[in-house]
């Protein structure tokens, strides 16, 4: 099968753009004008417009925005493959328009939704799981909506962390660049005005100075290996034990090793609950959500519990396991078990520890803003006090 792009007219005289799989050119009209089109120009997909989609993938809130309204057209009683491409033509993303189109064109030759999504490569496995679901309950408005939904709350929690990491690290990167420039740029030069006046210079100054000094001498070198070793480090992430081992170690850190874990325990949860609730079997659930988690070293504790799962035990206990999810996780997991409610268990569990990492968030927030600002405040009031010390001492009369 090869892929064609297509710009042709409707009934209406409207101007329709998109592409199809075809055997061949003539059979891509021919598709056309099954259609109810008048094909102006159909050429065959060029190797730029494959790579652009390769290296452009769909975001998660196209995506998300995409199933909502899959989710309306649907529940609103309008045939699924004229439902995939209205929203297709609505989609502003060309990544996700293409893809969408693919499955409408994979949809009309008899494949299930499910099946036509999951070979785009560009949905989060959840999304196919819940559609499969959707189809065979013959609730996939349900299934689309919730679909959605579980995307939305992904996205507000992947906000909310990257908010708490990325703040002070802004902050301490402009605080040291603006210190290093002072140090590069302004010292030499007044350490160059001071010498020449031959005088003696304050200790917070000959302190500056004496930085300043180091600075210059070592700044290109400690560039250098602090670079080497951020791409040693990053490439031995890259590599499956290196992920494993650094995800680990990353939940061991102080306040931010906790943010991470409570982020990763409420994205488990709601996902498991979610799935569970759709109908969807444990193990195949447990399979489903472990990619999901962005954190190596939980995800091989879910892939590790569904095994067990699988020939017979319960869950609780492998969640239970040191290292891993918090413990409340485990127990409560075990109540939703015995009592049978285990879906709205884990749902609960998800939106507790998403407020436990709202408040986490709030008041690392809280200490760290005072604390960077005195901390900021102290590197460039002692770069001030020092210029100031030392054109005091040279003043007049002095």
């Amino acid at each position: 099968m090869v892929r064609y792009l297509y710009s042709a007219v409707d009934a209406r005289g409207e101007t329709v753009t998109g592409a199809m799989e075809a055997g061949s050119h003539r059979r891509a009209i021919e598709r056309l004008r099954d259609g109810g089109l008048w094909a102006r120009s159909v050429r065959e997909e060029g190797r730029w417009s494959r790579w652009r989609e390769r290296w452009s993938p769909p975001r998660r809130l196209d995506i998300e925005f995409a199933l909502r309204q899959l989710a309306f057209l649907v529940r609103s009683g309008v045939p699924i493959l004229q439902a995939l491409r209205s929203t297709a033509a609505e989609t502003a993303r060309r990544s996700l328009r293409t893809q969408l189109e693919r499955a409408a064109t994979r949809v009309e030759s008899g494949e299930s939704l499910s099946r036509a999504l999951e070979a785009q490569g560009g949905f989060p496995s959840v999304v196919v799981r819940l559609v499969e679901v959707g189809e065979s309950s013959g609730e996939l408005d349900v299934c689309l909506r919730r679909a959605a939904e579980g995307l939305e709350r992904e996205r507000i929690l992947r906000s909310t962390v990257l908010g708490a990491l990325l703040y002070p690290a802004v902050v301490l990167v402009l605080a040291l660049g603006t210190v290093t420039y002072m140090m590069v740029s302004l010292v030499p030069k007044l350490t160059r005005f001071l010498e020449q006046l031959r005088r003696p210079m304050p200790a917070p100054t000959r302190l500056l100075i004496d930085i300043s000094h180091w600075v210059e001498r070592h700044a290109l070198t400690t560039g250098i290996v602090l670079a080497l070793g951020l791409l040693a480090l990053l490439l031995y992430r890259a590599t499956a034990q290196g992920r494993l081992k650094t995800d680990r170690w990353l939940l061991r850190l102080p306040i931010f090793g906790r943010i991470l874990l409570l982020a990763s325990t409420t994205s488990f949860a709601r996902y498991l609950g979610l799935l569970l609730k759709s109908g969807v079997r444990v193990p195949r659930a447990l399979e489903t959500v472990a990619p999901l988690i962005r954190n190596r070293h939980l995800a091989t504790h879910v892939l590790e519990a569904r095994v067990r799962v699988v020939h017979g035990a319960e869950l609780a206990p492998q969640l239970q396991r040191p290292g891993g999810f918090p413990a409340l996780v485990g127990g409560m997991v075990a109540i939703g078990e015995r009592s049978g409610s285990l879906d709205e268990v884990l749902t609960e569990l998800g939106d507790y520890h998403d407020a436990r990492l709202s408040e986490t968030v709030r008041r690392v927030l809280t200490f760290l803003e005072p604390a960077l600002i005195v901390f900021v405040g102290t590197l460039v009031g002692f770069v001030y006090l020092s210029f100031f010390l030392a054109v005091y001492s040279v003043a007049p009369g002095r």
